[in-house]
């Protein structure tokens, strides 16, 4: 069975609440955690400063090792497990380019953190089922659920709040299995 390990990236803007609930949430779902910042990045190759946000985020992965990554505001149900992924370099398992979860190995955050560094908009390869939208349909049964501040809007949700009530729904789910 693989480990369960999951990285996310924090920019210097990352809310340092938002961390914490993603940590205590991964966490207490028996998941490792690591936050990746920019001095990961500087570890790349390709490195330079100036960067888009997005380039920094993929070299800091690449950097890293590759694994599962996933955004600081994407949380984990009590059920989810690493995924199973091909042989591809690169599986996003989010229909969104930015948002949600990534799967890759270090040669697939290798690749995409050089095309981003070079300006090349890079289209993914979905997986949705695996990770989706907190509200949009069947949300509470995924094993990962993104919680992108748009959809608080559109639910008149505070981000933070919803974030810190799902964890601990999946505690109680999970003391009751």
């Amino acid at each position: 069975m693989q480990a369960k390990s999951v990285k996310t990236y924090a920019s210097p803007e990352t809310d340092p609440r938002l961390l914490k609930i993603w940590r205590d949430c991964w966490e207490k779902n028996g998941w490792a955690c690591r936050t990746l910042t920019h001095w990961d990045a500087r570890r790349h190759r390709k490195y330079k400063e100036g960067l888009d946000e997005q380039a920094v985020k993929w070299m800091a992965f690449a950097a890293a090792g590759g694994g599962l990554l996933v955004e600081p505001d994407t949380l984990c149900s009590p059920e989810a497990e690493m995924p199973r992924c091909d042989q591809r370099d690169l599986v996003c398992l989010s229909k969104w380019e930015y948002g949600g979860a990534n799967w890759a190995t270090q040669k697939g955050a290798d690749k995409r953190a050089e095309h981003l560094s070079e300006g090349y908009v890079i289209a993914a390869d979905g997986v949705a089922e695996l990770c989706v939208e907190a509200g949009s349909m069947d949300w509470r049964s995924a094993p990962f659920v993104h919680f992108p501040e748009r959809a608080c809007r559109k639910h008149k949700r505070d981000q933070l709040g919803w974030m810190g009530e799902f964890s601990s729904q999946a505690e109680v789910f999970q003391k009751t299995c």
